[in-house]
């Protein structure tokens, strides 16, 4: 922490930390530590960034790093910061809601292509306050200017958006390609019998395939381009639909005022009950049919099984 409270990494991203009285003031800076730590992570992977190879690079000693970034830690956060500022921000459009929220998209899937690395660095309360999170936080909103909603719900969307894109980078990097004796494998145990809606899916491959191959100017791909799409016809339509009403609960005027709504309230619970039993009839019904049919299989299984060994048996004799 700083005398005034402030998150002491945080003053460093805004660049009102002081820097220290003695050192190689010349050649050392933060954002030129942080630019050096990234450029060892974005050719080597995280593990690789230490205070000592950082150091190295500038041809100083780690003592001498240490008088600008006080641990490893701070380091990570300057650097998941600083990877969102070469971003181009400006260029989101703000005169369609939806096309500059797919941009401003873009623009997250791309920092997470380009610098991976930043999918294994925790996020904390002191990134909301980051110089250049705020500025890629400002650009999405910019982008929802004709977004007929509240600015609350704006920052809604851009968090469900922000969501939606870490997630989905984080399993593209995750994801293998899998053996073909490996796929032949899960073909023959995912039978339709046990996962009757994904086994079309695992027959046709669709299962075990790549992520799609994007065009060359699109960063998002079309799995993440069909989700956020997805997720932006919800916001569409709630924007549409307007507020929702905002329920009054004023003390009833009079005792029958509050009797009545008493009774509201128990027949709204009775009526609930009633439509849940009825659907736990319905789902007795279907548990039966179904029971039914699977016998049906069984029994039809069995007299296959059966007529197979007797047309073998006699084959054989």
């Amino acid at each position: 922490m700083t005398e005034d409270g402030m998150p002491r990494t945080v003053a460093v991203a805004w660049g009102v930390a002081e820097f220290p009285q003695r050192g190689p003031k010349r050649e050392l800076s933060h954002e030129g530590i942080v630019d050096a730590a990234i450029e060892i992570a974005d050719a080597e992977g995280l593990d690789a960034v230490t205070m000592q190879r950082v150091a190295a690079s500038f041809g100083f000693t780690t003592m001498a790093l240490y008088r600008y970034i006080a641990s490893k830690d701070e380091l990570h956060r300057l650097m998941l910061d600083a990877a969102l500022r070469t971003e181009d921000v400006g260029g989101v459009p703000d005169d369609d809601w939806r096309a500059g929220l797919l941009a401003w998209a873009g623009l997250l899937a791309g920092c997470y292509r380009r610098h991976p690395w930043v999918l294994e660095l925790p996020v904390d309360s002191d990134l909301l306050i980051m110089p250049n999170n705020m500025r890629v936080v400002d650009a999405g909103l910019r982008a929802l200017r004709t977004l007929p909603t509240s600015p609350e719900e704006k920052l809604g969307v851009i968090v469900g958006c922000t969501v939606l894109v870490r997630g989905f980078a984080g399993v593209m990097d995750e994801i293998t390609g899998y053996s073909s004796a490996t796929v032949a494998a899960i073909r023959e145990v995912a039978t339709a019998a046990r996962f009757p809606h994904l086994a079309p899916l695992v027959a046709s491959g669709a299962y075990f395939g790549a992520p799609q191959e994007a065009a060359p100017d699109d960063d998002l791909g079309p799995d993440l381009r069909f989700a956020l799409e997805t997720f932006l016809d919800g916001v569409a339509a709630r924007a549409a639909a307007g507020p929702p009403p905002v329920a009054v609960d004023a003390a009833p005027a009079s005792p029958r005022e509050a009797y009545e709504r008493a009774e509201g309230a128990w027949r709204d619970a009775v009526a609930t009950r009633k439509a849940t039993e009825q659907r736990v009839k319905e789902l007795h019904r279907r548990e039966a049919e179904a029971q039914r049919a699977r016998d049906a299989a069984k029994e039809l299984m069995r007299a296959a099984e059966k007529l197979e060994r007797q047309r073998a048996r006699e084959q054989g004799g």
